[in-house]
């Protein structure tokens, strides 16, 4: 279906849904699912099973997002990944201050900061802290979750930094966001971004003409990312990852770009045999009646799985579920129950730059890239001589890939 008409979309929508209410569809089979819902992502919807066993075509973002929210908290309460990605982000933007460039805009007009799926500001805050050094930066967040507004409030109000907060879909504003004209866009790990190609020029077209853009993002070498792609097959939501789809992006915009990594870890709680079976045989009336019958350690573990495979175990078969707990218990306890991350920073220079700021930009990459050569270790940004309290790491794999967004058209 190539309808564009939102009214008709929906008006299909229903006429799929009245097939599968009829209920001759009462078995597919995991190959057969896979290859249905590769072709309907195309068109942002999803063939799902509920716990009723009935066959359900839903909005793919909807989807996910109907039970993202309590497994993020969970994360959030067992990862160090915000730790992390603010350290290394604090680090590339003191770099990025000492190019004259930003450094004349940040003392003269002071430079706005557009924080793309702004969560609770947190990641945001200790940047746009940076960038006051003058007292003139100012934040604008674009989060649709309204129990965020109170908290971003709360926190640049107590920071004496102007700001502003959206609480729409960044897509619905992109008028009023060009008006803004902020110097620096944020997209720290939104996994349900899945047109980038689109993503990306909205994305700019609302900055002023040296504007950059840092999206951050998981990568296919995380823990979380393997598991999603092994089992492919079997998850209903399918992987959620969309790290090719960025990386082609950049390549195929010719953006002047500079990528760096960071690692993190998600750590589980040491579950006993007891609920580890209970996991194994775990019903959905059983979670959502008496959270009595399990153990903090229980609920704790259930919501991270859910989390790492973008899907609720109650979703799989006996047999299913039992091929996908066997191996996450292995690997828990093979690596002392933590799973890691490798997550990746990339900064975009706008393509409306001046011919300055690009130079200034290129020197920074060459600078990086230098500097992770000489050392031959995992790659650290130097600034105000010293280093990260962290250094960032780069896969060595991956290390001739550093230059992929480069445009060598306009070097010559």
């Amino acid at each position: 279906v190539n309808a564009t008409d939102k009214e008709l979309r929906r008006a299909q929508t229903k006429r799929v849904q009245v097939i599968l209410d009829q209920g001759e569809i009462t078995e597919i089979n995991n190959q057969d699912l896979k290859i249905i819902n590769d072709e309907l992502a195309q068109k942002n919807y999803l063939l799902t099973k509920s716990s009723e066993g009935k066959w359900i075509l839903r909005d793919r973002d909807n989807a996910h997002e109907a039970t993202y929210a309590p497994r993020f908290k969970y994360y959030l309460q067992n990862a160090n990944d915000k730790v992390k990605c603010i350290e290394a982000l604090s680090g590339f933007i003191n770099e990025l201050c000492q190019l004259s460039v930003f450094a004349e805009l940040i003392d003269k007009t002071g430079i706005t900061l557009l924080d793309i799926g702004a969560g609770d500001g947190s990641v945001a805050l200790p940047i746009v802290k940076i960038l006051n050094r003058t007292g003139k930066a100012s934040y604008i967040g674009v989060e649709r979750e309204t129990k965020f507004a109170p908290v971003i409030e709360e926190k640049f109000k107590s920071n004496q930094i102007s700001y502003r907060v959206y609480l729409k879909d960044f897509r619905a504003i992109l008028d009023e966001l060009t008006k803004e004209m902020p110097s620096v866009a944020l997209a720290s790990h939104l996994y349900t971004t899945t047109k980038m190609m689109e993503f990306l020029p909205m994305a700019f077209n609302t900055l002023n003409e040296n504007g950059i853009i840092i999206l951050v993002h998981d990568t296919n070498m995380s823990d979380a990312i393997k598991f999603r792609a092994r089992f492919g097959s079997l998850l209903r939501l399918g992987n959620r990852d969309c790290t090719e789809e960025i990386n082609n992006a950049f390549l195929q915009s010719e953006l002047n770009s500079i990528t760096t990594t960071y690692e993190s870890c998600l750590k589980f709680p040491a579950l006993s045999e007891d609920d580890w079976q209970k996991l194994y045989h775990i019903k959905q009336a059983d979670y959502d009646n008496d959270y009595s019958l399990f153990s903090n350690e229980f609920q704790k573990t259930k919501n991270l799985i859910d989390f790492v495979l973008s899907d609720k175990l109650e979703a799989f078969s006996d047999l299913e579920r039992k091929e996908v707990l066997d191996q996450f218990r292995a690997y828990l306890i093979e690596n002392n129950y933590q799973l890691k991350s490798t997550c990746k920073i990339q900064v975009a220079l706008s393509p409306k730059h001046t011919l300055e700021c690009e130079k200034q930009f290129l020197q920074l990459k060459e600078k990086i890239e230098c500097s992770n050569t000489k050392k031959n270790v995992p790659l650290s940004l130097a600034y105000s001589g010293t280093l990260f309290n962290e250094p960032l790491s780069l896969i060595p794999s991956q290390q001739e890939k550093l230059s992929v967004g480069l445009n060598l058209k306009k070097i010559i």
